[in-house]
């Protein structure tokens, strides 16, 4: 019975932290690894920290995902606009005309959401000139900015309902950190392959496992034949393999399969024997650039190989070594010989 190697240096539950805290700092998410830290700060503030908030890429989307309408957030959550009192606008006298219901984002205003029990209207001023836009399902994001405007500035300059400003806007984030958590969880779960400090991971549809034996010999001209043991990805996704730290140990390929496969076939038709063709073939044509460069032969550790099928669709085949897998291997794995 083989003896259990231990691949990783700290648990899975501590690299899954990593991976989640790692997608928070992503520019395309909330840019700050320790966001729900500040968000915790936030709540007790008496002035929000403007500068964060006003670069959070997915604030709007997380005020969308709370599902209240602009009415119901402006009605506890701000205090509208006094029509008699100068607004410093060129189109103040317009604004008195509209009484109630007149909701502005900051003291001399650039955008005001005008609502009623049947329609919603926002107007901004650009250049000293009035941009009116009735609200629909056509034009919901403006809405949705603009209101977004408005409760962070009643939050910002302290009005009569900034606490319920701050509540709602760190609610909102709050579900929104909750959905990305979430989110990230769900990818490294079902990796089959993350780095050391488990902040990079790898999904795939298929592992082509190397280095457990070789067929033949490289006398007589008999061809030697490389043995590998081929695994559906989800059975990696509870002992996953160590993926290489390094980019120069890691390569990211594309390949064609349409010859190995022929027309009309798709991912999930494929066997065994046919990843681990493809991977094989891969795997070569890479030692054959190495060698035109004189690159030590065992440069890659890892290849990740996209890979184009018939009819559009596509598979992605992890290949990696046996020392970068969990002993024993998981069950369920094929062996190959190519």
């Amino acid at each position: 019975m083989a003896t259990e190697r231990q691949l990783f240096d700290k648990p899975m539950d501590i690299l899954r932290e990593a991976f989640v805290r790692n997608r928070f700092g992503e520019s395309a998410v909330f840019e700050r690894p320790d966001i729900e830290t500040w968000l915790a700060g936030q709540r007790e503030a008496g002035r929000p920290d403007d500068t964060m908030w006003g670069k959070l890429p997915n604030l709007d989307l997380c005020v969308i995902c709370e599902g209240t309408s602009a009415s119901g957030v402006l009605l506890t959550c701000a205090t509208s606009v006094r029509t008699d009192v100068p607004l410093r606008s060129a189109y103040e006298s317009l604004y008195a005309c509209l009484h109630d219901g007149l909701y502005a984002n900051a003291d001399g205003p650039r955008i005001k959401v005008r609502i009623s029990p049947s329609e919603t209207f926002v107007f901004r001023e650009e250049s000293g000139t009035l941009i009116v836009e009735r609200i629909g399902d056509h034009n919901r994001h403006v809405c949705v900015c603009a209101v977004t405007d408005v409760v962070f500035a009643e939050w910002n300059h302290h009005r009569p309902r900034w606490r319920e400003a701050r509540e709602f806007l760190c609610n909102a984030l709050g579900g929104g950190i909750k959905r990305e958590r979430a989110k990230a969880e769900t990818d490294f779960n079902s990796a089959v392959a993350v780095s050391p400090d488990g902040t990079k991971i790898v999904h795939a549809d298929w592992v082509m496992v190397s280095g457990i034996g070789t067929l033949g010999s490289a006398h007589h001209d008999e061809k030697v034949r490389q043995r590998y043991l081929v695994f559906r990805g989800d059975q990696f996704q509870t002992h996953k393999a160590l993926r290489p730290q390094g980019e120069e140990a890691f390569a990211h390929c594309f390949t064609n399969g349409r010859d190995i496969l022929g027309e009309g076939r798709t991912a999930d038709t494929m066997t065994p024997q046919e990843v681990a063709t493809i991977g094989q073939q891969v795997e070569t044509r890479r030692k054959n650039i190495r060698r035109c460069f004189f690159v030590p032969s065992d440069f890659d550790h890892a290849l990740f190989i996209d890979c184009r099928l018939p009819r559009g669709t596509m598979t992605r085949i992890y290949m990696t070594a046996a020392s970068f897998c969990p002993t024993p291997l998981p069950d369920g794995g094929i062996e190959v010989t190519v």
